[in-house]
């Protein structure tokens, strides 16, 4: 990648969901040009907490990485002025985790991510009571990948409150559906939509 922006330097890249300390500091280095989405799973959780067990429902593509990588997401996103990093879910909702190799990768974060990254960006030490935290929030959930592609701003918002929320699987034709947090025994979350 370092070639290929060096010989392209105008060239628009989108990293997309990326997991390492190596990634991150690409692309802080280069241009405007270029920028990255994070998954909320990326931002929680490392190798470590897969393995625990082999909990499946960590179980994604790209997987999971170690501390100081996870270190790395929270420091780039939480970063004041950030407008280089922005959320990308890469939701998986799979019926039946279970296949013939093991199981599927992908973690469904549908309909709660936003509440994940809000308790990733705490856990990065982010006060998302103050109005630099919730600028920081904001900017990475709802501004910098808009602003990348060049989207025209929302015009619908939704407001996250610090209660509560429980969670529940999702019952479909093709059978359930299990949330990331309740595949892993944590049947709440700590943020709710409002």
């Amino acid at each position: 990648m370092p070639k290929l922006t060096e010989t392209f330097p105008e060239l628009k890249v989108a990293c997309e969901h990326v997991t390492t300390a190596t990634a991150v500091e690409f692309v802080q280095r280069c241009g405007a040009n270029v920028a990255a989405s994070i998954t909320p799973q990326h931002l929680l959780y490392t190798v470590g907490h897969l393995l625990q067990g082999l909990k499946y429902h960590l179980y994604c593509l790209p997987l999971l990485k170690f501390e100081e990588d996870r270190a790395a997401l929270r420091a780039a996103v939480a970063q004041s002025g950030n407008t280089k990093f922005y959320a990308g879910t890469d939701s998986a909702p799979h019926a039946v985790k279970a296949t013939d190799c093991g199981c599927a990768a992908g973690c469904f974060t549908g309909g709660i991510a936003p509440q994940l990254y809000a308790m990733a960006f705490e856990e990065a030490g982010v006060d998302l009571g103050l109005e630099a935290g919730q600028a920081a929030f904001e900017a990475f959930l709802c501004h910098n990948g808009r602003a990348f592609y060049g989207l025209e701003a929302a015009r619908e918002t939704f407001t996250l409150e610090k209660a509560a929320q429980s969670l529940e699987m999702l019952d479909t034709p093709e059978g359930p559906i299990i949330p990331l947090p309740l595949g892993l025994g944590q049947d709440s979350l700590l943020w709710r939509i409002s």
